[in-house]
């Protein structure tokens, strides 16, 4: 144990009070230990060979375990690439069906237990709902003649087998109830989609008319 330093002193301080009262002869201090080296330091500075090649090996293990960790994260990003395209392909296929009015095509896009939030705002729960959404009178009249173009898509992985897709799309040729005849129009819709025993499917739609439409698109 190290010797504590003895300091000279004439008064010594009333710890209560705060203040000196007469001489006390010799006063022992307690230096002031050096603070804890950190430990990094510690590896390479305080301690001996046999210490430091103890601590050596522990930051070569904390490395092994990193690389091990990031290795399969960044396979799986790698393997998104796959992913992304087939969720793109989605939208394109979605294009294809709406124009040759196969809504029983159209809906096998969607989940079972999806939920579909229309222009209109009105709000459809499951694959039946959406199919009778856009059967009942809308691709018999109103979208008999539509034409749907899918203008851009882009993909946001929220894990490896969950993203969310935004997809802008336009239409023209689609009429009122009343058979006027409406302007060509674009919008924005937001997907969620999943993929369930290895296909990917939408289990969430909210789709959005643009009030302005968005040039060169």
């Amino acid at each position: 144990m190290e010797e504590v330093p003895v300091v000279e002193s004439e008064a010594i301080v009333d710890v209560k009070s705060g203040l000196t009262r007469g001489w006390s002869g010799p006063l022992r201090v307690a230096a002031a230990q050096p603070q804890a080296v950190m430990p990094t330091a510690e590896c390479v500075i305080a301690k001996p060979k046999q210490m430091r090649n103890k601590c050596m090996k522990k930051v070569s293990m904390l490395l092994i375990v990193l690389v091990l960790v990031a290795l399969p994260v960044a396979a799986q990003w790698k393997g998104n690439a796959k992913d992304q395209e087939e969720i793109k392909s989605i939208a394109l296929k979605w294009q294809d069906a709406w124009n040759r009015h196969s809504l029983k095509a159209l809906s096998a896009f969607v989940a079972e237990d999806v939920d579909f939030i229309a222009v209109s705002g009105r709000w459809r729960k499951g694959r039946k709902e959406f199919e009778e959404h856009h059967t009942n009178e809308r691709h018999e009249v109103a979208y008999k003649e539509s034409v749907w173009s899918t203008k851009n898509t882009e993909v946001r992985f929220i894990k490896s087998d969950v993203a969310v897709a935004i997809v802008e799309w336009g239409i023209k040729g689609d009429k009122d109830p009343d058979g006027t005849p409406r302007q060509p129009r674009q919008g924005i819709a937001t997907w969620v989609v999943e993929k369930q025993q290895g296909k990917w499917l939408i289990i969430s739609i909210q789709n959005t008319n643009l009030r302005e439409p968005v040039p060169n698109k």
